[in-house]
């Protein structure tokens, strides 16, 4: 038997050995980096999760800021009407008609509670064990159980609800053969409710309720960002991204014409020209009870446009032209003085809205812009003031104009 025999067979028994070690060093290393980017995956959804809900808590402590600045800007008002009870004829109309759609409910829910964010989390099966703050969790559910009691308080208490129906307010409107409201006597009506005064009176208390509920969810939201280790950069970049829709708009794609979407009864066209000028074309229709159909008010104005980034700016010169196209109302003979009493007035208001125009001079708008996969539709974003007087984000959609949509 040769010398060597002992010899290969270690070696064969060492090499399988080896093979074994590395094949189990393999599997450990699969397996254990599998496990590693798993937990990795599993930390950063948690992250996006609480950054999530975080956001929300903001989004509801400036939803109650808002809530307070109305009654706080509307409080003067309150004030002045409440002192001046027995001589309500000396304020003006514009204050009048300011207190009654103060006190009208134009909506089912005046305040209204976007609980998106909420759904997505209570329905997240894994937001619970990604998270793994039991801490932070205790304080998100207190928050979304104190904030539906809320709003299901302030939507129904005497203190919070605004007092007038809108069908009461139309059927006042209603008493008269031409519809014309008379405010005056119609406040003095309703400031002789009990629950109308009463609401008037609580103003200042909503005020301040409204700014202490604030306060607390502002404290809650500090609190979670502390525990999460969350930034407010973090939080900007989040609210930044989810606003950010759509493709960036090139100066290519805005050339045309382009209509609005947002109401079917005032038509906008936009037409952005190469040379970058633009034309502004608004077609509103109006009704009367003095007229059958409907009657065409058009104006239209001339700008410039320039294309930044994200950011459209349009520049309006200061002249307008307009016409009132009646071709398309018909009337009884019985009401021939009555709608050239509307056409008079609609005259006026039109030479009002050219003079001050013309006294404003160049006028404009900037929107941050942003285009669909179809390039058809268009995203414009700005930060307007409400009829309150309150900053809110505004969203426009413009449509591109072509021969089909002509049809």
């Amino acid at each position: 038997m040769p010398k060597f025999s002992n010899f290969t067979k270690k070696s064969w028994l060492s090499e399988l050995g080896m093979v074994f070690m590395s094949t189990t060093i393999s599997i450990v290393l699969t397996f254990g980096t599998a496990h590693v980017i798993e937990q990795y995956e599993k930390k950063k959804a948690g992250r996006q999760m609480a950054i999530m809900v975080i956001h929300d808590m903001d989004n509801t402590v400036q939803a109650f800021r808002r809530y307070a600045q109305q009654e706080e800007s509307n409080y003067k008002m309150v004030q002045d009407v409440m002192m001046h009870m027995d001589s309500l004829s000396a304020i003006s109309e514009d204050t009048l008609m300011m207190m009654l759609r103060f006190l009208t409910v134009y909506k089912d829910e005046i305040y209204i509670l976007d609980d998106s964010s909420e759904k997505i989390f209570l329905n997240n099966q894994n937001a619970w064990s990604n998270i793994n703050n039991a801490q932070f969790l205790d304080v998100v559910q207190s928050f979304f159980r104190e904030r539906h009691d809320l709003y299901k308080t302030i939507n129904n208490g005497a203190q919070w609800v605004r007092p007038v129906p809108l069908d009461d307010f139309v059927k006042k409107q209603m008493e008269n053969e031409d519809y014309n409201l008379n405010s005056l006597d119609y406040l003095k009506e309703l400031l002789s409710r009990d629950n109308v005064r009463y609401y008037l009176a609580m103003s200042s208390g909503r005020q301040l309720e409204f700014n202490d509920i604030a306060d607390k969810w502002q404290c809650c939201s500090d609190q979670c960002k502390f525990m999460m280790d969350i930034t407010d950069k973090e939080l900007k970049e989040y609210a930044e991204k989810t606003l950010r829709t759509g493709k960036p708009l090139k100066e290519h794609n805005l050339i045309g014409a382009w209509t609005g979407t947002s109401n079917s009864n005032i038509q906008e066209t936009i037409e952005f020209k190469d040379d970058h000028t633009l034309h502004y074309l608004c077609v509103e229709q109006m009704t009367s009870h003095c007229f059958f159909g409907l009657l065409q008010l058009k104006y239209s104005y001339n700008g410039v446009w320039t294309l930044k980034g994200d950011s459209l700016i349009m520049k309006y010169d200061p002249g307008m032209e307009y016409d009132v196209d009646t071709t398309g109302i018909s009337y009884k003979p019985d009401m021939k003085e009555s709608l050239s009493n509307v056409l008079d007035e609609v005259e006026e208001a039109f030479k009002q809205m050219k003079k001050k125009k013309a006294a404003e001079g160049v006028h404009t708008d900037a929107y941050a812009v942003s285009i669909d996969t179809s390039l058809d539709k268009i995203e414009m974003r700005s930060e307007e003031k409400d009829d309150e007087g309150m900053m809110q984000t505004v969203f426009k959609y413009l449509l591109r104009k072509n021969e089909e949509s002509e049809k």
